[in-house]
């Protein structure tokens, strides 16, 4: 398999899982239970250890007020940490979109959601250190 071959795979797995975010993505509404509930095999694309990541005091609300995650290596663990803290703050929600931010000096992703309650959020995630790596 040659690396653009690799590379191809990769983003048609990410796309299916809706982990890559090229302009605004609009899946069907995920679920916070299809991620964190039901909890994930080790050999999930999205699977994250809890033990190894962690996360900013931030409530990802600006550019100034962004949830930084630290520990995830990967896009996909990036994406299974930004659920994770979702799934933690925001009990019951349901994923409607995400795509990529615009802040100065981070990689962002937006995720939009609609919590138990109602309320439609977007939560902004820096995902600078596991952005573009397999």
């Amino acid at each position: 398999m040659t690396a653009g071959t690799a590379r191809l795979a990769f983003f048609s797995a990410a796309l299916l899982v809706g982990a890559c975010n090229f302009g605004q993505v609009e899946p069907a509404a995920i679920d916070a239970t299809d991620y964190r509930d039901v909890g994930l095999p080790p050999d999930h694309p999205l699977f994250v250890d809890p033990g190894k990541v962690s996360f900013s005091r931030d409530r990802g609300r600006s550019c100034k007020d962004l949830v930084v995650i630290r520990g995830a290596e990967t896009d996909f663990q990036g994406t299974g940490a930004e659920l994770m803290w979702l799934a933690k703050q925001y009990p019951g929600f349901k994923k409607l979109s995400s795509g990529m931010g615009d802040c100065p000096d981070s990689v962002v992703d937006v995720v939009k959601i609609k919590t138990s309650s109602g309320p439609v959020l977007e939560i902004m995630f820096d995902i600078t250190a596991s952005y573009g790596k397999m």
